[in-house]
């Protein structure tokens, strides 16, 4: 179950205003496999919010780092292309110093 999320992650206010809410949707990235397909999936809610002390927009709802990463399929570590534009950035950089 997410908690609400009581103050800014960033400046720790409690001056959050929810503005947008999208409904309850499935976790992102969390593709169900065959044998589970006909499974109910779990839906959280996906409400946005507003710190009116700093501006930082933010999820109104904490999803524990262990159901949110549990069967996360995107890894950058292990993607080689996008190393690649980063790797040559970073020369680039290294190059002009």
């Amino acid at each position: 179950m997410p908690k609400k999320a009581l103050s800014c992650h960033i400046c720790q206010s409690k001056k959050l205003h929810k503005f947008l809410s999208l409904g309850p949707i499935p976790l992102a990235n969390s593709f169900l496999p065959p044998a589970q397909l006909s499974a109910t999936e779990p839906y959280y809610p996906l409400d946005v919010c507003f710190c009116s002390n700093c501006g930082l927009v933010q999820l109104a709802q904490v999803i524990a780092p262990e159901i949110m990463f549990k069967d996360y399929a995107y890894l950058t570590g292990h993607i080689r292309a996008d190393e690649s534009p980063l790797r040559r950035a970073c020369r680039e950089c290294y190059s002009e110093v």
